[in-house]
């Protein structure tokens, strides 16, 4: 319902039902109505799509996100599909390069931006590999930035907070990760646990606490982010994300039961069944004992008892039927299939990369890894512009302002000097010899440049690799003369 009809349902609720049922009916009639059905049957799922709100798209998002926790947790399917992006996009943890650019700092030499760009990358990743960043002092940055993106994509949106606590008589800047379902208040200029400027902007958020009350956390402060918020907005001045995988959950919930009643019927099919059709009065077993008789009621003699490897005669007039449940679905692969093919192309993530199996040509499997970049990149991109940098621009400006890095260039640049390439784990490659011969031609024919090839082809970070590679060739050159000398020396006799 609109605001017009809560309005009309306020002060008539006769007239607003009858505008709903006349509504209903054009809809019935194939009119400008249309519904939107997400998880789980029920009132709150079939919204009549006319004239909404991007709040009302949001209204079920506690429903919501109970039900797309409930089947990761209980779903290995649903399970995987969160694990694959997550594998993809994040990996092991996104790793930031500097790149400050001359053109943005004209006063400061090439030969001194290096050393700052090196300074900085060496304090931020010495914070990001201890522990020290994570406030409960369990987790790495790079395990953070997995459950960030895990928690955006199972709840649909992740919170965090960036609080300077003291640590042996140190201030240290660290990461306090907020469950979702905490973002919340029960006051009237709160929506979802977040209060708005009149555009639509977040001033401030209300986390719920230990003791049932309200925290008021304000959404920046300092000219600064305070609290980070991860989730991908599909509509102007929406506030908050669904589950990434709200509109296919049914698909996904089909495939696992399905595989429950496959799995079922394979066990009664391995089951020995047969019947004894008998011409006689008394029982095949050598009683009259009725045996769907209650326990207790007469005690049932058997003289006859199937073993293995065993061979009884029948009497006469008897016969022996034996009852096969043939289990082979032949239609069982292509449902599976067809359930997938709609998850992948709500999620964009190809068939191949779901079902892990590259059993096409080579050609049709790089062509499902290029598909997936195409998925990765704008994921890592809203990751770390809504995450990461925000993270490294408050972690690097502290530790300027506290003294702990002396750049006195930071007073007329700022966060210029904070620009950087943040670098995932490569695609990978299906066939290493081809995929290098195609970098290299690229590289010859200036189309691509030696660190960019070096990143997409998962071997590193060039200028580390040449530093290394310079060291490598001074010692085989080296060893290469001691060997010269000893093999022109005269031997001893």
């Amino acid at each position: 319902m609109n605001l017009i009809d809560k309005t009309i349902g306020y002060f008539n609720p006769k007239i607003a039902f009858e505008r709903q049922q006349y509504r209903n009916a054009i809809n019935l009639l194939g009119g400008f109505g249309t519904e939107y059905d997400s998880t789980t049957p029920g009132p709150h799922y079939n919204i009549e799509v006319f004239d909404n709100t991007a709040d009302d798209d949001i209204s079920d998002m506690r429903t919501a996100r109970a039900t797309a926790r409930k089947y990761y947790n209980n779903n290995g399917f649903y399970e995987g599909v969160i694990n694959s992006a997550t594998d993809h996009v994040i990996g092991s943890g996104l790793k930031p390069k500097s790149t400050i650019l001359e053109t943005q700092t004209p006063t400061i030499t090439p030969e001194r931006i290096k050393v700052i760009e090196k300074v900085l990358d060496n304090y931020f990743n010495s914070w990001s590999e201890s522990t020290i960043c994570d406030i409960t002092g369990k987790d790495n940055f790079n395990r953070l930035q997995r459950l960030a993106y895990e928690s955006y994509k199972i709840d649909g949106d992740s919170f965090s907070l960036l609080p300077l606590t003291t640590i042996r008589d140190q201030k240290v800047l660290q990461i306090n990760q907020i469950d979702a379902q905490f973002i919340q208040s029960i006051e009237a200029d709160f929506y979802q646990g977040i209060k708005t400027s009149k555009e639509k902007m977040p001033v401030q958020y209300s986390i719920l606490q230990e003791d049932n009350t309200y925290k008021k956390v304000s959404a920046f402060k300092n000219g600064k982010r305070n609290v980070l918020h991860v989730f991908n907005r599909k509509r102007p001045k929406q506030l908050r994300g669904l589950p990434f995988l709200n509109s296919v959950t049914r698909d996904i919930v089909y495939i696992n039961d399905l595989m429950q009643y496959e799995l079922t019927a394979s066990k009664l099919a391995a089951i020995f069944f047969g019947s004894i059709t008998t011409a006689a009065k008394d029982s095949a077993f050598g009683n009259n004992q009725n045996l769907l008789s209650k326990p207790g009621e007469q005690e049932q003699t058997t003289q006859n008892t199937v073993k293995e490897n065993s061979i009884t005669q029948l009497q006469p007039g008897d016969e022996l039927k034996i009852h096969t449940q043939d289990r082979d679905n032949p239609n069982f692969e292509q449902f599976i299939k067809t359930c997938l093919l709609k998850v992948s192309s709500k999620t964009r993530i190809p068939l191949e990369i779901l079902l892990a199996q590259f059993v096409s040509s080579y050609s049709a499997s790089r062509a499902a890894m290029l598909q997936m970049q195409k998925f990765v990149k704008p994921e890592r991109e809203l990751f770390v512009t809504s995450y990461c940098n925000p993270i490294r621009n408050q972690v690097l400006t502290w530790a300027i302002l506290s003294g702990q890095l002396n750049i006195p260039e930071f007073a007329t640049y700022g966060t210029k000097l904070f620009r950087a390439k943040w670098i995932g784990e490569a695609m990978g490659s299906v066939d290493p010899g081809k995929d290098i011969k195609a970098f290299k031609s690229a590289v010859d024919a200036n189309f691509k440049t030696h660190e960019e090839s070096t990143t997409e082809l998962g071997f590193g970070d060039f200028d580390t690799n040449m530093q290394t590679l310079k060291e490598e060739h001074m010692k085989i050159a080296e060893l290469n003369k001691i060997k010269g000398v000893e093999n022109n020396a005269p031997k001893v006799k």
